[in-house]
């Protein structure tokens, strides 16, 4: 008997080989077996993938680099290319110059932590986040004109922590109360009276000065050994415990002097911060022990003397660690996960980004830790109507109680809401879905809401690699996002390859496609918006004439001319070549521009018609035929392998009987020549069976269905392949074949 049987939409992606007998799927009949540089369009068809057209190789090719997205506006957007100790800027295709030459500054970062580097912006000014650096902005004045600094948190996030004295320390005993303590050196003041000193699991509170030497203690977690212990394995905690008095309250920014009849400092106490009345004031000199003076940061309430005061530091810091994440939050910037504090989230005043002034005003700096069973250090943080978290144990939501209340110091609450864990690697948010890497750099996970889950709803974060769990073998190392035009999270997996997840959540479109770069390893991947669509760039590691480079390229612009205009336009907007480039000008027979492709066969289209491959030589290649539009590059071929076919019959399935495919139609869009048949070796040209061809003119596009018969035998699978290994537009919009089956 014979089935004529149709697959008119693609938006099933990949089917992975693991699931190639489950027939009853739902998205089987929408699937493929592999889509190889074919771009799934939500809608259903698919196109062969634009090409990537060489912009610039990186500064220094040896050493990674990666690619950051600043975007002032959709006309104002740059790619910013950071490596050791540098950064370089990218705007409208080409890479920005000055005097001739690349145009860049100095940064402090190494080639091994650019690609873990974080940021967040606010117009102008790109926030860039790490804990081994100091945080820092990125502001921008003109295209030639970048800065880079350091933020000055003012004041930084600040907390009571410990005093290590540079001295040893020696119990009268491991056990019981009022033991004397004995430091090597002047170590202790009056006012430590009420501290904790603590050492491995022992602790103990200080009940008397002695002298600067010596105080004595009742201890309350015994420790291990009398010592002496040696210094940098015992701390002070807490602050020292006496009444201060402050000579003024206002105005913000005075110098206000702090005295005590107890000595309470020490002259590394500059720098710190005295919370007292609450005010802050932050020390900025040392007249004595029991003097000090500040500056104030927060206005003080009065200037009563007060023993509810505390003496903190700056908690981001050299010896602290810096921020690993960063972003806005409800007009905060919020900082997340610093070396000692790796749990932590700080968020700023509100509206004034680098200070966090702490309160309990609704409009003060705010933060909160992580408690769960496991250590959760942060990776990311991700603003939605929450503040999203990814740590290496769990997923959180961080914000008001009530999510139609604000943010405040009194009014922040943390919840685990899903355990996946996550990876290093910054997230995207497409509508409500946060998208993720999960640690082992295998899968993508989509954290959302449910209200399937009852009334009060829940978070979910099921994971989109499911059907496609073959195309991230080796580790998912970048993703980024394009809206426009195909709504596709780009991925870079480590080894080289790209591949792409067509998603529409809201047409439960989930669609994995692959990009095999034949030559090339993509290492970074960034999207900023373009001329209609989104710019997808990406840094390349290539082979190029037996030597390894790194190249700036970004993707072309999705072709969507018609025939009339294809042929108008001499196929200006068709690119389909990788390291590509375009010359648009007078007749010629010389391309020159090639240097960065020197001793590679390239693909050629000119004046929309294919010429045969060239190689490279001394930059430049000699077409077969004068041209005055001519895309030049490194070929690649789009593959599609349809499923088994699959036709339920009056006595069973299709599925394991021998069949054979005897004729096929192929609708398609605007498409030039290509190739079908049964497998990659028995491929037949598929075009206009009247086309009239003139040498060297446009290829003229086809619009509808066109015919291709072949010769199959007997076999229990009947697959379909479509290949493009031509440079030229394709798009399918849908298959119909004819299947003989006994």
């Amino acid at each position: 008997m014979t089935a004529k049987l149709g697959q008119s939409n693609f938006t099933g992606g990949i089917f992975s080989d693991i699931l190639d007998g489950q027939t009853d799927f739902a998205k089987y009949d929408v699937s493929v077996k592999r889509l190889e540089n074919f771009v799934i369009w939500p809608h259903g068809p698919v196109s062969f993938r634009p090409g990537f057209k060489f912009v610039a190789e990186t500064k220094t090719s040896s050493s990674v680099s990666t690619l950051i997205p600043f975007e002032f506006s959709v006309t104002q957007a740059y790619i910013i290319e950071a490596g050791s100790t540098y950064a370089r800027f990218y705007k409208d295709k080409d890479q920005i110059e000055l005097a001739g030459n690349p145009y860049e500054i100095t940064t402090p970062y190494a080639a091994s932590d650019v690609s873990t580097l974080k940021y967040t912006q606010s117009a102008d000014v790109l926030y860039l986040f790490h804990q081994s650096y100091p945080s820092a902005k990125l502001s921008r004045t003109g295209d030639t004109s970048w800065t880079h600094a350091n933020i000055n948190w003012n004041p930084p996030p600040m907390s009571e922590q410990d005093v290590s004295p540079s001295e040893t320390l020696t119990l009268g005993a491991v056990t019981g109360t009022g033991v004397t303590f004995t430091a090597g050196g002047n170590v202790f003041l009056a006012g430590d009276v009420g501290r904790l000193i603590t050492s491995g699991v022992g602790r103990a509170s200080i009940t008397a000065y002695v002298g600067a030497t010596q105080v004595t203690c009742d201890i309350i977690d015994d420790f291990a050994a009398v010592g002496p212990i040696a210094s940098g394995s015992w701390v002070m905690k807490g602050s020292p415990n006496a009444s201060l008095t402050p000579s003024a309250k206002e105005p913000k920014g005075a110098i206000v002097t702090l005295t005590s009849t107890t000595d309470l400092f020490r002259s590394t106490d500059v720098g710190k911060y005295v919370r007292i009345n609450s005010g802050v004031v932050r020390l900025t000199s040392f007249t004595s022990a029991k003097v000090v003076k500040g500056e104030i940061l927060k206005v003080l309430n009065s200037v009563t003397a007060s023993t509810a005061w505390t003496l903190e530091t700056a908690m981001l810091s050299a010896t602290n660690g810096y921020g690993r994440a960063g972003t806005f939050f409800d007009d905060r910037l919020m900082v997340a996960g610093s070396t000692a504090n790796p749990e932590t989230v700080w968020g700023s005043v509100v509206g004034d980004y680098e200070n966090h002034t702490p309160g309990i005003d609704d409009s003060d700096a705010v933060q909160f830790t992580l408690r769960g069973r496991k250590v959760n250090l942060i990776r990311w943080i991700e603003p939605r109507d929450y503040l999203m978290i990814g740590t290496v144990g769990s997923e959180w939501r961080l914000g008001p109680e009530d999510i139609g209340s604000p943010l405040t110091p009194l009014n922040v609450v943390a919840k685990q809401v899903t355990t996946k864990v996550v990876a290093d690697i910054m997230p995207v948010t497409v509508d409500g879905s946060t998208l993720f890497v999960q640690r082992n750099g295998r899968k993508i996970r989509e954290l959302a809401f449910d209200f399937a889950k009852g009334e009060s709803g829940g978070y979910t974060a099921p994971d989109l690699t499911q059907l496609a769990k073959d195309l991230t073998v080796g580790g998912i190392n970048d993703i980024a996002y394009q809206q426009e035009p195909f709504q596709t999270l780009w991925v870079a997996v480590t080894g080289g390859n790209l591949i792409g997840l067509t998603y529409l959540r809201e047409q439960n479109v989930i669609a994995w496609h692959e990009h095999p770069m034949d030559n090339g390893e993509v290492e970074s991947l960034a999207t900023i918006p373009g001329d209609g669509y989104d710019e997808v760039w990406a840094i390349i590691k290539r082979t190029i004439n037996g030597s390894t480079v790194r190249y700036v390229e970004v993707m072309e612009k999705v072709f969507e001319d018609s025939a009339a205009t294809y042929a108008s336009n001499k196929g200006l907007n068709a690119f389909f070549v990788d390291s590509g480039i375009t010359y648009n000008g007078v007749s010629t027979t010389t391309i020159t521009g090639l240097d960065h492709l020197e001793g590679e066969e390239v693909a050629v289209l000119a004046d929309g018609a294919i010429q045969s491959n060239k190689t490279v030589s001394s930059g430049q290649i000699t077409l077969s035929k004068a041209a005055t539009v001519v895309h030049v590059g490194l070929p690649y071929t789009g593959t599609l392998q349809t499923l088994r076919i699959d036709a339920q019959l009056q006595d069973g399935t299709a599925q394991s009987r021998e069949k054979r495919i005897i004729d096929m139609f192929v609708r398609v869009l605007n498409s030039g020549v290509f190739k079908a048949g049964r497998d990659e070796d028995n491929l037949d040209t598929v075009q206009d069976p009247e086309i009239s061809l003139v040498y060297g003119d446009p290829y003229p596009l086809y619009k509808g269905d066109l015919r291709t018969r072949f010769e199959d035998d007997y076999n229990r699978d009947a697959q379909l392949f479509i290949v493009q290994d031509k440079p030229m537009p394709l798009t399918i919009q849908s298959i119909y074949p004819e299947v003989e089956i006994i």
